[in-house]
């Protein structure tokens, strides 16, 4: 338990203010992602969809492996972008890797 607590201690520490390079589409900012994600039908199925979910599920592998968690698990993937588009709609300035950082942090704090 001491090991999860000083884990997501440092999850929350970690920040792009802090020199990450964000690569792909982690860059995007919310607005842009809300804007893709707001024009297609069955978001999910488009090129678009697919890229963001794939970010998503390497970003979610990554940390999960750091973490020793299993957020995610069992997860649709509707599920997931209709939860970083309602972080979105409310944080419009953030980018997308803020949103999935927010989403993991929720979950992992749930686990």
């Amino acid at each position: 338990m001491m090991r999860k607590i000083l884990l997501i201690s440092l999850l929350l520490a970690i920040s792009p203010t802090h020199a990450t390079t964000l690569l792909g589409v982690g860059n995007t900012s919310c607005l842009q992602f809300l804007t893709d994600s707001k024009t297609k039908r069955n978001f999910v199925d488009t090129q678009t969809g697919i890229m963001y979910y794939s970010w998503t599920q390497g970003f979610i592998t990554a940390m999960n492996d750091v973490m020793d968690a299993d957020v995610g698990k069992n997860k649709s993937p509707d599920r997931l972008l209709n939860w970083l588009i309602d972080y979105c709609e409310a944080n419009r300035l953030d980018n997308y890797y803020k949103a999935n950082k927010a989403y993991y942090e929720e979950k992992v704090g749930s686990n």
